[in-house]
């Protein structure tokens, strides 16, 4: 077999192998702000599946809508209100933290409940990866919506929502 052949034979077999491994690893990561999160009580447990590979476009992505999920969360149960551009948080390795000191000081007298917040990713294709959005809130009614959001692994846009409340 002649250099050039054998050349062609490696690139196509990288090329073959790299398309056969373009799942997204994540890091699972939990923040439990634990008993007493607020002046009153609470408990409060966040989850969020870091996209750690994959392109960046679709990463910053995530983290936006990431950001967009912890902004809702908190955003209902503080005094002091802040706009999205003061909480963002483009490190998605310690966005929860970020959010939970940026809030915890301010939250409102009235929070006394439990909440637990996931968003992780439930599966993926060659093409999409889809994240499952799990809301749960417990002040004396027990509260649960559960959306699921494809994003394209090529540029990042959000491909379909799924709505389901409980």
């Amino acid at each position: 077999m002649n250099l050039f052949v054998t050349c062609l034979l490696f690139v196509v077999a990288g090329i073959a192998l790299q398309g056969c491994d373009n799942k997204v690893k994540v890091k699972e990561q939990t923040f439990d702000m634990g008993e007493g999160c607020s002046p009153v009580g609470g408990v409060c447990i966040i989850t969020i599946s870091n996209p750690l590979t994959g392109p960046q476009v679709m990463r910053d992505s995530i983290a936006a809508f990431l950001n967009e999920q912890l902004y809702d969360l908190f955003d209902q149960y503080v005094d002091k209100k802040f706009s999205r551009e003061e909480v963002f948080h483009a490190d998605i390795a310690t966005m929860m933290k970020h959010y939970v000191d940026t809030y915890a000081p301010y939250f409102s007298k009235e929070f006394q409940c439990n909440l637990e917040l996931r968003c992780h990713l439930i599966s993926q294709s060659d093409t999409e990866v889809t994240y499952e959005i799990d809301r749960k809130e417990d002040a004396g009614e027990v509260n649960r919506k559960v959306t699921y959001y494809s994003f394209s692994k090529k540029d990042g846009h959000k491909v379909h929502e799924t709505k389901m409340e409980d």
